[in-house]
């Protein structure tokens, strides 16, 4: 239709007038598709203008007689989302995430289109690509590592892992859970609660509720990594904490994620300027004894089975086991000397390890 449009414009034929229907029948686009469909016909117009007019023509003429415009009209914007997965799963395959959302938007059977809408409309509005990295980079190794499992290689093959507890199952933990879900889903009881901070909409190593919580998940967690990555970038610098070069980019990963299981244990404001530089400490001793660090070591790291430094130390799985976030200071970590910097060529790490070990006798 963008495409006809663009013929309109650029052509003078009387037959490409009543050739844009689809636009003139929907003018109420919200904020996300205007802004879609100006830049796609932008795009589109351009591409046109650098045609010769014969050219144009007769790529117009193939459009109008070969191409065929199907217009499908469903009952709800479920069976909408629905019908473009589905067809989208016919070329290029989905993203996890993508998939994901499928599954939680049919599993929403008892919500009203308003609410699904809006559930939806949040989720189109947040950038993909972060929504991406946020499941591949963060949550999966997270709900992973503390049970000692691997975080490793996160695809739509692995999804099981986020589909949650199904309204219809009758087993013993799941009408438990779905019980304190009920409970916080209550008229003003989340809000209120997260506002008293008596009470967390989710915790990681409790399994989420499918349907419309894995949305609010979804977001929750979005949230709280953008702040902890923004107390990590207040509290060190950047040569502290550097993000170029993959190995880097690896354990700075690393360090965003004991921060985020930290604070869901616990509390954002138990994230103190100590307790961050600590966890700071566990992470960054693997970038001073490695000089290159591939996305296996810290998969290793994290699951204690590193002979090179803190090997036997799963701090995820200590931190799901804490009564208080003061145990942390408990936890005994291996001092690197400083000789070993040039042995294991990392002199470009000094400063890491002044900040880590610097202090100590």
């Amino acid at each position: 239709s963008l495409l006809m449009y663009c013929f309109s414009h650029i052509l003078t034929d009387s037959k490409w007038e009543n050739a844009i229907s689809l636009l003139s029948e929907n003018e109420n686009f919200g904020i996300e598709s205007e802004k879609a469909v100006n830049d796609n016909f932008l795009t589109l117009y351009r591409k046109c203008e650098e045609l010769d007019a014969e050219t144009l023509h007769h790529f117009a003429d193939y459009v109008s007689i070969n191409c065929t415009f199907v217009k499908i009209v469903t009952d709800s914007e479920q069976e909408a989302f629905q019908f473009f997965d589905s067809q989208n799963s016919r070329g290029k395959a989905l993203a996890p995430h993508d998939l994901l959302k499928s599954y939680h938007l049919r599993e929403m059977r008892g919500e009203s289109e308003d609410e699904k809408l809006k559930v939806i409309t949040e989720w189109e509005n947040t950038d993909q690509k972060s929504l991406e990295h946020l499941f591949a980079d963060n949550l999966y190794p997270l709900v992973r590592w503390y049970k000692n499992q691997s975080g490793l290689y996160y695809s739509a093959s692995k999804i099981k892992a986020f589909k949650g507890i199904k309204s219809d199952t009758d087993f013993n933990y799941s009408i438990y859970h779905r019980a304190a879900n009920l409970y916080i889903e209550q008229e003003n009881s989340m809000e209120s609660l997260i506002k008293q901070k008596e009470i967390s909409p989710f915790v990681f190593t409790q399994p989420l509720i499918a349907g419309k919580r894995f949305f609010q998940y979804t977001q929750h967690y979005h949230k709280l990594k953008s702040n902890v990555c923004s107390l990590i970038d207040s509290t060190f610098s950047e040569e502290l904490c550097p993000k170029n070069g993959s190995g880097n980019k690896y354990v700075r990963n690393l360090f965003i994620n004991a921060a985020m299981f930290f604070a869901d244990r616990f509390n954002f404001e138990s994230l103190t300027e100590s307790r961050l530089r600590r966890l700071y400490a566990w992470c960054y001793s693997l970038r001073v004894v490695m000089y290159a660090v591939r996305i296996e070591s810290v998969n290793n790291y994290a699951l204690g089975r590193q002979n090179r430094i803190n090997n036997g130390i799963n701090l995820f799985a200590r931190i799901s086991e804490m009564q208080s976030p003061q145990e942390l200071n408990s936890v005994v970590l291996e001092t690197v000397a400083k000789e070993k910097l040039s042995s294991y060529k990392t002199e470009k790490y000094q400063s890491i390890w002044e900040e880590i070990f610097g202090g100590r006798k």
